[in-house]
């Protein structure tokens, strides 16, 4: 688990600071930016397909809270959760067990 953050944030992070906060339109990101959050985001649901509703054991840890903070908005980078269903079910799951409203 260690190893997701340091595959996932930079890429999905990046992604959404140049779209939403310096105004890029998502189809002037680096290709590789997109490439790489959109494997990263594969991983998440593919962890989740193994590893059950959370990322360590059966409740919500540390893993989640660091991986939620960045997920939860990919949009705004430009990736469609909507394809994620396993992802997309875990960011309500966390956001629900930590009582983030939206």
């Amino acid at each position: 688990m260690f190893r997701e953050p340091c595959n996932h944030d930079p890429y999905v992070a990046l992604a959404r600071v140049q779209v939403a906060y310096e105004g890029k339109a998502v189809a002037d990101l680096e290709p590789w930016i997109v490439e790489l959050g959109k494997a990263a985001l594969k991983r998440l649901e593919d962890t989740l397909a193994t590893d059950g509703p959370v990322f360590v054991g059966d409740e919500v840890t540390l893993a989640d809270v660091a991986l939620v903070a960045c997920t939860r908005v990919a949009d705004q980078g430009g990736f469609n959760l909507g394809d994620d269903q396993r992802v997309t079910a875990w960011v309500g799951r966390v956001e629900e067990a930590l009582k983030i409203v939206i």
